[in-house]
């Protein structure tokens, strides 16, 4: 994305949007995590709609991930089962 920001940023950033997505407020925190990177980085200088396509991004890289990880466990053997 080419966002001109220090690690830190991008950390906290993170940090505070898995927090905040763990509030039981939406279905598995989506729109609160995505608005919370949103806030920070506009904190930092980063343009709205920057930061949006960002943290939607980094949403469908989770999803992927966890859709590859549950994919993976669905084929695998249960052990014992043999």
């Amino acid at each position: 994305f080419g966002l001109p920001l220090p690690v830190e940023t991008l950390v906290l950033a993170y940090g505070l949007g898995t927090l905040a997505g763990v509030a039981p407020v939406s279905m598995n925190g989506l729109g609160v995590r995505e608005g919370t990177y949103v806030w920070v980085l506009a904190r930092a200088g980063v343009a709205a709609d920057s930061a949006l396509a960002f943290a939607l991004f980094f949403t469908v890289v989770q999803t992927l991930t966890a859709l590859i990880g549950g994919g993976l466990a669905l084929l695998a053997k249960p052990p014992g089962l043999g």
